[in-house]
């Protein structure tokens, strides 16, 4: 089990400088040597929200001192897998002390123009995975001797900029039934805005990126069958739409239908970097897409996931009618653990009905955050300063004191109860405790923050 101690300002800051060397001079000074690879301590993985996605590397680790640098990486790519070489340099003429200095490199990788499917990353070793779900280039039409002409139903109104999408649908159709481009009839072109990179489409396992697309929805017909895409502006992302166009005008709806529509982050992009327990305040803005005002009643509630010590249910205090966009909020606290977080999220009616995205109104919304690994201690005026300390159990046999005991036992006060408790001093004898991790901050406890480290085997730190 981790066990963690908070590091109170009772502490004995040893002030280290540099004596009685001579500086090299700065054209005398050698250039740095490679003295092997860095080591890693782990390797996280960013995609961007854009199209052609871009992945960036994120690798963290310990220099041994402060005289090693890191080299620029060398990256290869053999098939589906990235091989990420980064070693580190060493200026030897000049002294230092033995300081282990904390980095973390961002190294971007080439993915534009690669298809879908599972690529590896290996750092010196170290290994993670990252997907593409979709080919990651931009589509361009097969060259042809002559050009296709585009069969247009005499209802559709092609605007000039939507051709390049309008074509690319109508390729995308006439692949998947096997039929020529002539054979695709456009019955309409319509304007939109989609929720995500997936084009509002995502399958059950696909995370897309959480930006507004802009587009465009077209019907198809072929043999008298309407087909329906969505696309982007130009084109280069089409998917096909199997969900019905509008609901059956002979079936009105007898109560309120409840959907929601997911415009922006206004706050915490997926995977922003927040501090360990540090409070942050996420917003999302959502469009009314139900046929009801949201109003008194309504409220934002927690589904699943992590909680992030947020509130069960927000009230919301705004009028909301259909059509409407309104923003969002819930004040949450990143947790005290390394690591990547997801909670989920909906609306519910007065009745208690919880409702939220998608066409259904089922699909939950959310915050994704991650809390490094190790934070960054802040430098101050002092930069050569160390704090230490030992961390042990603080031993006295419990029980009450006789009316007149001969003596207090060792490592025990007597309390004015006239119990024994523990003297909160380390005498000789009391057994260390190996491998605690000890936390250094600003304020009270919990205080977090500047540093963290683990005791040794004697429990000093």
């Amino acid at each position: 089990m981790k066990r963690t101690l908070c590091l109170l300002l009772l502490v004995t800051a040893l002030v280290t400088a540099c004596a009685g060397r001579t500086p090299t001079p700065a054209g005398d000074r050698a250039t740095p040597i490679p003295v092997g690879p860095a080591p890693v301590d782990a390797v996280d993985i960013l995609l961007l929200e854009s199209f052609p996605v871009q992945v960036r590397v994120q690798v963290r680790g310990n220099l041994p001192d402060r005289c090693t640098v890191l080299a620029e990486p060398v990256i290869a790519r053999e098939g589906n897998a990235f091989i990420v070489t980064l070693d580190m340099l060493r200026d030897e003429t000049t002294d230092c002390a033995q300081v282990i200095v904390p980095y973390e490199q961002s190294i971007p990788l080439d993915v534009v123009g690669l298809p879908a499917g599972v690529y590896t990353v290996l750092v010196n070793g170290i290994g993670k995975r990252f997907e593409l779900t979709v080919d990651n280039v931009l589509l361009t039409p097969a060259p042809t001797n002559t050009p296709t002409p585009m069969v247009v139903a005499p209802v559709a109104a092609i605007p000039p900029a939507a051709a390049g999408a309008v074509a690319a649908a109508q390729t995308a159709l006439a692949e998947r039934l096997q039929v020529t481009v002539a054979q695709v009839t456009v019955v309409a072109v319509e304007e939109a805005e989609w929720p995500d990179a997936c084009l509002g489409l995502a399958g059950p396992d696909e995370v897309c990126a959480q930006v507004i697309v802009p587009g465009y929805r077209i019907e198809l017909q072929v043999g008298g069958e309407s087909y329906f895409y969505r696309t982007d502006r130009a084109g280069t992302a089409v998917r096909a739409d199997t969900r019905p166009a509008v609901a059956p005008a002979t079936t009105p709806a007898a109560a309120c239908v409840h959907r929601a529509g997911f415009v922006r982050d206004v706050t915490v992009p997926d995977r922003t970097r927040i501090q360990p327990g540090a409070s942050f305040t996420k917003t999302w803005r959502l469009r009314n897409d139900g046929t009801c005002p949201w109003g008194p009643g309504y409220a934002l509630v927690f589904e699943s996931g992590e909680a992030m010590q947020g509130p069960d249910l927000v009230p919301l205090t705004d009028t909301v009618p259909p059509g409407a966009t309104v923003d969002l909020s819930v004040t949450l606290v990143a947790p005290l653990t390394r690591g990547t977080y997801q909670g989920f999220w909906k609306l519910q009616a007065p009745d208690g009905t919880r409702f939220g995205l998608g066409r259904q109104g089922t699909e939950a919304f959310w915050v994704l955050i991650t809390v490094p690994t190790s934070v960054t201690p802040t430098p101050t005026a002092a930069e050569g300063s160390t704090i230490s300390g030992r961390v042990w159990h603080d031993m006295c046999s419990p029980g009450r004191a006789a009316a007149t005991p001969p003596a207090t036992p060792p490592g025990c006060v007597l309390t004015a109860e006239g119990a024994y408790q523990a003297n909160g001093r380390y005498d000789p004898g009391e057994p260390a405790i190996a491998g605690m991790e000890v936390s250094l901050g600003a304020g009270p406890c919990p205080a977090i923050g500047l540093q963290t480290t683990l005791a040794d085997a004697e429990g000093v730190y």
